[in-house]
């Protein structure tokens, strides 16, 4: 009998020890709530109503320092270097067409684009990126249109690591992501400009052509019709931002845009995970075409 006892209060501890060095586990809290069950009638008989009082305390109590809230869904936790365990969203809409049917003399992204909307409430503004993640949610659509998928809060963490942004302001003159995506499988080629300071199409056209997309940066990117809350409101009509460019038309001078805050969901019948065609004359800060590397 004291064998048997020695070798339930054994393995008793040896649950708990594993349980602390895994508790950052996606599914800890699911394990100790099936654990608990078991070993407390394990107990009960060898250590009577004040153990078994002991044993859930303690259970309690390694779940709650873990940081993982009882009942959390931990299934999106993120996994980028440097970022905090926590759990985050891991979804997005699905891949869509452009935004209009494409018209003549537009030249369009030759893959899926992704789309992700920079204000939606799934990312519980994360490292603040309902207010300022412009940049991370923009980088996330080019990476997940070539099938590398980030979400906006996983993108912001990196932003954060490479020095891009912090997690209470952006920057769009910042391009420390660049070496990020290098590093990744990516190539990013700039293109350059007109002489009007508009992005030069004839050029943007060529990577379209070859499989790129770009993403753009502007200080004065027109707001969309029904902007969020916070932003480009009026007498506001233009915004520091960062947007993802699938289309160039040369001959009509637009552009089809991928806008991460054309997305007012006050409005839904303006919106449907699309983008803009904008006339090509707001000026481009820079533009880099981007793709996955061919191998």
């Amino acid at each position: 009998m004291a064998d048997e006892q020695n070798q339930r209060s054994s393995n008793f501890f040896d649950f708990i020890n594993s349980g602390i060095n895994n508790f950052q586990n996606a599914k800890l809290a699911g394990l100790i709530a099936k654990r608990a069950a078991s070993i407390a009638l394990t107990f009960l008989p060898a250590w009577g109503f004040i153990g078994l009082i002991a044993f859930i305390l303690l259970s309690v109590f390694i779940i709650v320092f873990s940081g993982l809230p009882l009942g959390a869904d931990t299934s999106g936790i993120a996994t980028i270097s440097g970022a905090p365990t926590q759990p985050v969203p891991s979804g997005g809409t699905p891949p869509i067409q452009p935004s209009t049917p494409p018209v003549a003399g537009m030249h369009m992204f030759k893959g899926n684009a992704r789309f992700y909307c920079q204000v939606d409430s799934q990312w519980n503004n994360a490292c603040n990126v309902n207010y300022d993640g412009c940049g991370p949610t923009s980088v996330a659509m080019v990476t997940s249109s070539f099938g590398i998928n980030y979400n906006p809060v996983q993108m912001s963490y990196i932003f954060r690591d490479v020095g891009a942004k912090t997690c209470n302001s952006g920057d769009d003159s910042n391009r420390n992501y660049i070496g990020w995506l290098k590093s990744n499988g990516f190539d990013v080629i700039s293109v350059p400009n007109d002489q009007s300071g508009n992005l030069n199409l004839s050029e943007a056209a060529k990577y379209i052509d070859t499989g790129y997309i770009i993403l753009g940066s502007s200080l004065a990117a027109p707001c969309p019709p029904h902007p969020p809350a916070w932003g480009c409101k009026p007498p506001k009509t233009t915004v520091s931002h960062l947007f993802v460019v699938d289309g160039v038309n040369p001959s009509g001078n637009s552009i089809a845009v991928l806008d991460p805050i054309n997305c007012n969901t006050d409005h839904p019948g303006e919106f449907s995970g699309s983008g803009r065609t904008l006339n090509n004359s707001f000026g481009f800060l820079y533009a880099l075409a981007i793709r996955k590397r061919q191998n």
